[in-house]
């Protein structure tokens, strides 16, 4: 089991997801020899993340290299600090070459629909995306260490418009940018703020 550090700042963590890559089948194969020496790369990134830069969000593990092999098994345990629910876990399969390494595949998975749609401890068998013809699956599993059904189930408000961040009090921070607001008013006004019309 393997525990990564966030760099900070960093809002703190609601709860912790351990993630196992179990195994992959069916990947493509990068080398002359027909076959790839296969591992994989997890990231972790916030909701918000423009597509184009997923792949760039802090890297939260990485699999042992298989070699030769189309259908690895890893059975590979990480723990993972979550801060949102909305985040995006972005998993990366990988040929290693003696000089570089060839992507073979990548998905990328929304936390809320994991929550969702999956039992704590289930696995389930998802595509990779390749981008050039190819094809080829990952299996993976979750635990929640939180209850993050019902953070996300919170992160929602009255109209069912979702909350930018979770655990925040929001409800204090309006009313202290209120009270900013006429600090600012009496400061500039030496007769205070004006007083309301009747």
């Amino acid at each position: 089991t393997r525990t990564v550090s966030f760099p900070k700042p960093m809002s703190a963590a609601i709860g912790k997801l351990t993630v196992r890559v179990l195994r992959a089948r069916n990947l493509t194969a990068a080398d002359s020899n027909g076959l790839s020496d296969p591992w994989c790369r997890l990231r972790l990134a916030p909701g918000d993340t423009p597509f184009a830069k997923l792949q760039s969000s802090p890297k939260v593990g990485k699999t042992k290299v298989i070699h030769k092999t189309l259908n690895p098994d890893w059975i590979q345990e990480f723990e993972i600090p979550v801060h949102d629910v909305h985040d995006i876990l972005v998993i990366e399969m990988w040929d290693k070459d003696l000089l570089s390494n060839d992507e073979i595949g990548w998905t990328y998975l929304a936390l809320r629909d994991l929550v969702a749609d999956m039992k704590s401890g289930e696995s389930r068998w998802f595509p990779l995306d390749i981008g050039n013809g190819g094809d080829g699956e990952v299996q993976l599993s979750f635990a929640f260490s939180t209850d993050f059904s019902a953070i996300l189930a919170n992160s929602y408000d009255e109209a069912g418009n979702p909350r930018t961040e979770i655990g925040r009090d929001t409800k204090r921070e309006d009313e202290n940018r209120k009270n900013d607001k006429l600090r600012k008013i009496q400061k500039l006004s030496p007769r205070g703020p004006p007083s309301p019309r009747k």
